[in-house]
């Protein structure tokens, strides 16, 4: 779980059962940007460049935040990819 004080990237997550609609309402809210729903109905991607955003979507009834996970599921299939800029070495 990210710090109340973490922005940027990251996933948010609702109360199992939270429609789409009041999850969006709550992101907005809080001030994040919504990037998209994941294959998890109650988890969203959002972004925001102002700091203290997961603290933000706790506010709002987020369960929790998360960094964003290296993979994401293709829109038919049950595999995942890798992201390779998570994967760059940096000197």
């Amino acid at each position: 779980m990210l710090d109340e004080t973490a922005t940027g990237p990251m996933l948010v997550a609702f109360k199992p059962g939270t429609s789409g609609e009041e999850a969006l309402a709550r992101i907005v809210t809080a001030g994040a940007k919504p990037l998209r729903q994941i294959w998890i109905p109650f988890v969203w991607a959002v972004t925001a460049d102002e700091p203290g955003l997961s603290g933000r979507l706790a506010q709002a009834g987020a369960l929790a935040t998360f960094a964003e996970l290296p993979f994401a599921p293709p829109p038919a299939g049950c595999q995942g990819y890798a992201k390779d800029e998570l994967f760059a070495l940096s000197p």
